[in-house]
């Protein structure tokens, strides 16, 4: 059985309110997640948070929002985990669900429930896209972008062995959360993608849950971005040497 559940700041009623009518109308049953607010304490107070490495890999500073995003995420899997399902569809509130989701993930639950596999169902780009297999007829095609990041974690499905080693090896957080669940040969999940998205890329208004506190992410002069050079150059490798080590599911 697959597990439905939607990240939602308390505050951002009216958002949850029109998610929850998208969802019925696709015959979803939703389960909301009460989202992480990183506005409630200071950098300082981020607990889980390796600031130095922050610093060093993404040249600026940690926005509350992507402290906030991520920890929501953590937090719906291990929701997750303490049900009995066998899989689940994390989205964010921005998503906009619709009648295809649910057999979709039917049709991934029933061939990879047993993989440590997860499969963004949104993605903002998709380059060099290689495709593996089409798990539902007349659905979209599941593979992996030999370029990225890609972008968005506003949707994926993902199953119990990929949440509970997601959950152990996501932190500390030094990265925003989509870039991180794309970095497979760190966390050791199988990460793949669909194309054509299976939902709409989100629109503005955007989540709340990543809006909350600044939005635009200045980065460091030049000179301090040196290291963030060097990580960016060793991730484009890294992702290479992953894609070309596993050409499928």
């Amino acid at each position: 059985m697959i597990g439905y559940y939607v990240i939602n700041l308390a505050r951002s009623v009216e958002r949850y309110r029109s998610f929850a009518a998208l969802a019925a109308d696709a015959g979803l049953e939703v389960e909301r997640v009460d989202a992480v607010d990183g506005k409630v304490a200071t950098q300082d107070g981020w607990d889980g948070l390796d600031l130095d490495r922050f610093r060093r890999f993404n040249g600026r500073e940690p926005l509350p929002g992507e402290y906030g995003c991520y920890f929501s995420h953590i937090k719906a899997m291990r929701t997750f985990l303490d049900s009995g399902y066998s899989s689940a569809v994390i989205m964010e509130d921005d998503a906009e669900p619709h009648a295809a989701v649910g057999p979709f993930a039917s049709a991934l639950d029933d061939r990879f429930s047993d993989r440590t596999l997860l499969v963004r169902l949104t993605s903002h780009r998709l380059q060099l896209f290689e495709a593996f297999e089409r798990p539902l007829e007349g659905g979209p095609r599941v593979g992996q972008c030999w370029l990225g990041p890609t972008g968005s974690g506003s949707a994926y499905w993902l199953t119990r062995s990929a949440a509970a080693t997601l959950v152990e090896r996501m932190l500390p957080v030094y990265c925003p959360f989509d870039v991180m669940q794309e970095r497979s040969w760190e966390t050791d999940v199988r990460f793949c993608q669909v194309k054509p998205n299976l939902m709409p890329v989100p629109r503005p208004p955007d989540s709340t849950i990543a809006a909350s506190g600044p939005t635009y992410a200045v980065k460091y002069p030049p000179y301090r971005r040196l290291p963030t050079y060097w990580t960016r150059t060793a991730q484009f490798f890294r992702r290479l040497a992953a894609c070309a080590r596993t050409r499928g599911i």
